[in-house]
């Protein structure tokens, strides 16, 4: 099953490639249901592609919130922006952004058209709706938070359409979603991926002839958890397993996709780590078991905000979130040629045959020191930041006259220039 990761900014990427997420699921600046999460613009959503394609991780753009109609027109230049950046799948909950997105993808060719992804604000729960959703050409269900475990293999078994299930993360009291509370009280729709989160608020009943009650919270749900119920999920046929958490740190992003990739690889997982770097007084399983009582109800306390604190401080050391952090995956050779009186040529190959060749300028005489095989080498493995290793073996073959100078950054730049090249045949290559 695909573990599905929330990615809200830069960090919450890195964290969750770092961890292993099989794909990962962002918004741009506008249209999803997580408005103030940062999002991707256009050139970041580029590199953010680019990032965990290179990586084997596959991207789902949001595009799941209500849509009105002088909207339309932004609405196809995103949707084209993401297209062309090769994102994997759109998450739509409109059926307009549904027509829309297929209009801009058909023009495309097959191997590059991402696929459609029914959003759980379209709250799809049962045999009808999967079947619906597959006639319209939707390649994927989210299916509604609320169902039980009988019920999502009733609907897996009698439609032939990819599923996925939240497992874990924040829990809404409406039905997935579709809350007009905040936009009642507050003027921010949830709809419209604004929601002020009005079900964690306190609430009291005042009786004129009794004392007004303690305030509770009676419309705040704990955090759904699903881990203990893999081996359980994991009969029932699903496609995918989605974690909430847009608006989370990424650290929460890390510890979750770890513990739930250790639990579908059979190692003991962490539900501790879990519960300190967020919950709500604890989880719940309510829907997913039928088990529903009042322990499914739960608030983020001021102590469970300070055991995460503490946790992130003391007992987690992560490296930064930076794209350096990421292990390099795709080993690559050199093949250098510096001649006199010839242009000097880069080639880059990776390990599948994949090749790039740029061609920079004619070296000059050396007035001095000439290059050296020795600072060829050394330039050509700064390899930092990128998803490129130096192969182990014949990592790099250099054909070097003596007495010619080529300096430094030029021999930077090349390198930089054919390890992009690469990147692109490589991505040009790779099918969905």
């Amino acid at each position: 099953m695909e573990i599905l990761a929330p990615v809200g900014n830069d960090a919450m990427l890195v964290a969750a490639i770092r961890a292993g997420a099989d794909a990962v699921y962002l918004g741009g600046q506008t249209f999803h249901a997580r408005q103030k999460a940062s999002g991707f613009d256009e050139e970041r959503l580029y590199d953010a592609v680019r990032l965990c394609h290179a990586r084997g991780v596959r991207v789902y753009f949001a595009v799941n919130t209500v849509i009105f109609e002088h909207e339309l027109s932004a609405l196809k230049n995103m949707s084209r922006n993401a297209a062309d950046a090769c994102v994997d799948a759109f998450i739509v909950q409109d059926l307009a952004a549904y027509r829309m997105i297929r209009e801009v993808c058909a023009g495309m060719p097959l191997v590059n058209q991402p696929r459609l992804h029914a959003s759980t604000q379209m709250t799809v729960h049962n045999v009808d709706g999967l079947t619906a959703l597959k006639n319209l050409g939707f390649s994927r269900a989210v299916l509604a938070r609320e169902m039980h475990a009988s019920e999502i293999l009733t609907a897996i078994q009698s439609v032939d359409i990819e599923t996925e299930m939240f497992v874990h993360g924040a829990l809404c009291v409406s039905i997935s979603g579709l809350c007009y509370m905040s936009a009642m009280i507050g003027e921010r729709s949830a709809n419209r991926g604004n929601c002020a989160q009005a079900c964690r608020l306190p609430y009291s009943i005042q009786n004129p002839d009794t004392p007004m009650e303690t305030a509770k919270y009676p419309l705040s749900l704990k955090d759904n958890c699903l881990i203990r119920h893999i081996d359980q999920i994991a009969t029932l046929g699903v496609t995918a397993l989605k974690i909430e958490g847009r608006l989370k740190r990424p650290e929460y992003v890390e510890i979750a996709v770890r513990e739930y990739r250790n639990a579908l690889s059979g190692v003991d997982c962490d539900i501790q780590a879990l519960e300190r770097i967020f919950s709500r007084s604890g989880f719940t399983d309510a829907y997913f078991t039928g088990n529903f009582t009042a322990d499914a109800f739960g608030v983020r306390s001021s102590a469970n905000a300070k055991d995460t604190q503490a946790f992130i401080q003391s007992d987690l050391h992560f490296v930064p979130y930076d794209k350096k952090s990421l292990a390099p995956t795709t080993s690559v050779r050199f093949q250098v040629s510096i001649r006199r009186d010839r242009p000097m040529t880069l080639c880059a190959i990776d390990e599948e045959g994949n090749m790039a060749e740029v061609i920079g300028a004619t070296p000059e005489a050396a007035k001095t020191k000439g290059i050296t095989e020795d600072s060829v080498h050394r330039s050509l493995k700064k390899l930092g930041g990128t998803e490129f290793k130096l192969a182990d073996t014949d990592g790099i073959h250099a054909e070097i006259e003596s007495g010619l100078f080529v300096g430094v950054a030029d021999l930077n730049a090349l390198r930089r220039e054919v390890l992009r090249e690469l990147a692109q045949k490589r991505e040009n290559g790779s099918i969905r």
